[in-house]
């Protein structure tokens, strides 16, 4: 077993003899160190576990700061840019046509381009498309911004956090 996945977790729910260790294609099993005390060697965080915090990260940021803080800034976008009520709906029946079109290409994408790769474009895009909110001041841009911020919601949402957690824990 390699050092890389020796290192147990601090508040263990698991006595003490017990470790995490990956078996190839079975993703994380307990395993019974026998004669191995755990408590004197040095602890580390399982790398699993830092897989976790990055998909948090990636959800808040995909859903939360591309998706869900959208609502709460419309009727100030509306009365910036001059927008109607019907104008701010199709930002967001294009946002949401848009999450449908990146849910039917987001395992061609992990596909083609690796779940880290897919993932770290779609948040550059996100960045690109908050950019784009904050320098637009017409209708179709403001469609451009959401639409992209539709592909992120798929390409860097649910679908490669599932993918990401299924890899790592079974």
């Amino acid at each position: 077993q390699s050092q890389y996945f020796r290192s147990a977790i601090s508040a263990s729910p698991f006595p003490e003899n017990f470790s995490l260790t990956d078996r190839p294609n079975q993703g994380m099993v307990w395993r019974e160190e026998k004669g191995s005390d755990l408590m004197s060697s040095t602890r580390r965080v399982h790398y699993a576990w830092i897989i976790c915090l990055g998909g948090t990260l990636m959800l808040f940021t995909s859903l939360g700061l591309g998706t869900n803080v959208f609502s709460a800034f419309q009727p100030y976008l509306l009365e910036y840019a001059g927008l109607s009520n019907t104008q701010g709906a199709w930002i967001v029946t294009v946002r949401s046509f848009f999450i449908l079109v990146g849910m039917a290409t987001a395992n061609a994408l992990v596909d083609r381009l690796g779940l880290r790769r897919a993932c770290t474009v779609s948040l550059l895009l996100l960045a690109a498309s908050s950019f784009l909110f904050g320098a637009a001041r017409q209708f179709p841009l403001y469609c451009l911004a959401s639409a992209i911020v539709g592909l992120v919601y798929s390409w860097a949402g649910m679908i490669p956090a599932s993918l990401l957690i299924s890899h790592w824990f079974q």
